[in-house]
């Protein structure tokens, strides 16, 4: 693990050197959920999600390093994990598609021995719907996973609104494999010079029984194949 913390540190090191060359900018983000959603599973039932963050511009793309948080909430939460993860990632343009290569060392308070880092690679395709394929390798596990989105967006008044369905699998290198699909609709709006809120519904679909059914004193014991979750958080930036 230290050779993958050092390569972690050198990264952060090699975006951050040049960072003075302009004013970098920073955001804060807070959203309360109904559950957490995320590759075809359910990782919280009431959860408050954070994110601080700061983006650089540098050569021909943008740096960031971010700081996530989940922390799940109400009488449930003894069933689901807390998480902390350390983000880094450089976003450029190839053509006209939009990539976004990056790393994020995964934490989970309280259990010491969970941690791993996970390498990410995204695309966002200059075509109708704007279709978007994403995809992740954990170094430690030895997951991977493949997720493709496409949708429209629109404006309604001051709301900028949008629409997606969502594909994608995940190859664990231990237990079985699943597929997922889904979809999702979310707004978007400024509330003052600098703050935005947000909100979004966003309903999966699995081939494996991983949402949560019924919890019993801190224990999920009963699974199902599908989950459905509702957020709205603000967003500070400056």
């Amino acid at each position: 693990m230290a050779s993958k913390l050092c390569l972690f540190s050198a990264l952060c090191a090699a975006l951050a050197a040049p960072a003075f060359a302009e004013t970098p900018s920073f955001y804060l983000d807070i959203t309360a959920g109904s559950a957490l959603i995320d590759r075809g599973e359910e990782l919280a039932e009431t959860v408050i999600e954070s994110a601080i963050g700061i983006e650089q511009d540098i050569g021909p793309g943008t740096a960031f390093f971010e700081i996530y948080r989940i922390s799940p909430t109400g009488d449930d939460d003894g069933a689901f994990a807390e998480e902390v993860d350390f983000g880094i990632g450089y976003g450029f343009q190839a053509g006209s598609h939009d990539i976004t290569l990056g790393a994020a060392y995964l934490t989970f308070p309280g259990e010491a021995d969970e941690h791993s880092l996970e390498l990410t690679g995204e695309v966002a395709f200059d075509a109708p719907l704007t279709p978007v394929l994403f995809g992740f390798y954990d170094v430690d596990l030895e997951d991977y996973g493949l997720e493709a989105t496409a949708g429209p967006s629109w404006a309604v008044s001051d709301w900028e609104t949008y629409a997606l369905a969502r594909l994608g699998t995940v190859q664990p290198k231990e237990g079985a494999s699943w597929t997922f699909y889904g979809a999702e609709v979310g707004a978007a709006r400024p509330l003052a010079n600098g703050v935005d809120l947000s909100t979004s519904l966003r309903w999966e679909q699995s081939d494996e029984d991983l949402f949560a059914r019924d919890v019993e004193e801190g224990e999920i014991t009963r699974f199902t194949d599908n989950g459905l979750a509702f957020r709205i958080g603000l967003t500070f930036t400056r």
